[in-house]
């Protein structure tokens, strides 16, 4: 039997797509969705039956248990949720861009090194 994977949204928008696309695959739960709007996680959580929604990420990483988050957010906020997340113990999927510039890149990699962690950024359009 497959291990269930775990995962958090982070972020309602680019986060529903996320979610669309985690709901085709047999082996994940997606446990949690976060949004500085509640109102959209909620929603968002409603339509696919996610059960848990939170307005602060970091109370999403303290309080689930999750294998991996998907971060939906603006660029800007990129590095700090991503490091956030794997120092938690996250795996992590972004988006692009990655980062605002090279080195907060750099520092992204970096972590998902020390904290032994997959960060992956997805490119598709």
């Amino acid at each position: 039997m497959s291990k269930i994977i775990r995962v958090g949204v982070i972020g309602g928008n680019i986060g529903w797509w996320h979610t669309k696309s985690y709901k085709c695959v047999p082996d994940v739960e997606v446990a949690a969705i976060s949004d500085l709007d509640e109102a959209k996680a909620k929603k968002v959580a409603n339509e696919f039956g996610i059960p848990s929604t939170y307005k602060d990420y970091k109370e999403m990483l303290k309080n689930e248990n999750l294998d991996a988050v998907s971060i939906g957010v603006p660029s800007y906020l990129h590095k700090t949720i991503t490091i956030d997340a794997l120092k938690a113990g996250c795996h992590v999927l972004g988006e692009k861009p990655m980062s605002m510039n090279a080195k907060e890149a750099q520092e992204m990699v970096d972590a998902a090194k020390k904290y032994k962690r997959i960060l992956m950024i997805g490119f598709s359009n």
